[in-house]
């Protein structure tokens, strides 16, 4: 099952045949360490190879929870490659806690993580070679949470974002199995050690993240953003249901939106095979998402 809005259907087809006519750039990727409040934030920033005389439009890329700037499948790199060969830069980075970073999970939470992006957007104000004056976010699962809260931020010209997987609501919401299992542990440690099969040590959430989600009203202040906005979901997420990102779609009262639905798809859009860490052979779905994603921010930077 599908729903997409009529006008992006049209948009879509326009933009294939101009993707179609335009010339594919490689992409050339630099590793960054960028300052941040308190600490490093290790990044990559991916241009298109070759010399513009205008800046290139900047699309930030927000990571979800226990995973890195390249995400799962590496959903983030592939996606960054496509948009570098249509002329689009971007910028991935690690969570404070995350990948590469050097410090401790416990800095991780809501406001430092809007921070971070925060202070990426000031890394691009000081690059002639990058837009700045308007920014495009991309949110997976958390970080479409974050996402959300960094859009309605004064300091950041967001003019549009595209979420996947998202965290939508306010308060607890979709963490409910979280606070049920290890607030308490926040509440009597200082912070909740939770693991994952996947990293090779466990992630230590603070009692302030869980007091911040507690009192997080993302959904209400997303009323007020303005810019556009794409949700995109797989109806089989039982992770993040899809019904997330339609609270999301109708939430943003002010902003042109859509919603894409992606037919069988799970939390990270199957780009992982089931129960593994190894790669679907199947990649038509993670396919799927990271084409009309593309397409989305390529037609977007052309407003």
């Amino acid at each position: 099952m599908k729903k997409l809005k009529y006008r992006y259907t049209l948009s879509i087809c326009t933009l294939l045949l101009n993707i179609i006519l335009m010339p594919a750039y490689a992409a050339i990727e630099q590793e960054l360490s960028l300052k941040g409040d308190n600490y490093q934030i290790p990044a990559i920033l991916t241009l298109p190879d070759f010399k513009s005389l205008k800046p290139f439009p900047v699309v930030i890329m927000l990571h979800g929870t226990a995973s890195n700037k390249n995400e799962v499948g590496n959903l983030f790199k592939r996606l960054a490659e496509k948009l570098a060969k249509q002329n689009v830069a971007s910028i991935r980075f690690d969570f404070a806690g995350s990948g590469a970073s050097s410090v401790d999970y416990k800095v991780y939470n809501l406001e430092n993580a809007v921070n971070d992006v925060v202070n990426v957007h000031q890394f691009i104000q000081q690059q002639k070679r990058l837009e700045h004056k308007s920014i495009h976010l991309l949110g997976f699962s958390q970080g479409g949470l974050i996402a959300q809260l960094a859009a309605v931020n004064e300091t950041l010209p967001v003019a549009s974002m595209v979420t996947w997987s998202s965290v939508t609501g306010n308060g607890i919401g979709s963490f409910q199995p979280f606070f049920t299992q290890y607030e308490q542990e926040a509440i009597n440690n200082g912070f909740a050690e939770i693991n994952y099969p996947w990293l090779d040590k466990p992630l230590n959430f603070s009692h302030q993240w869980f007091e911040q989600i507690r009192n997080n009203t993302s959904l209400t202040q997303m009323a007020m953003y303005q810019g556009r906005l794409l949700a995109i979901a797989g109806d089989a997420d039982k992770t993040v249901p899809w019904q997330n990102s339609l609270s999301l779609i109708k939430g943003a009262k002010q902003a042109q939106t859509s919603l894409y639905l992606i037919k069988n798809a799970n939390h990270i859009f199957k780009v992982l095979a089931d129960n593994s860490a190894e790669l679907n052979n199947d990649q038509s779905l993670a396919e799927e998402l990271l084409a009309i994603t593309a397409h989305y921010f390529i037609d977007q930077t052309k407003q």
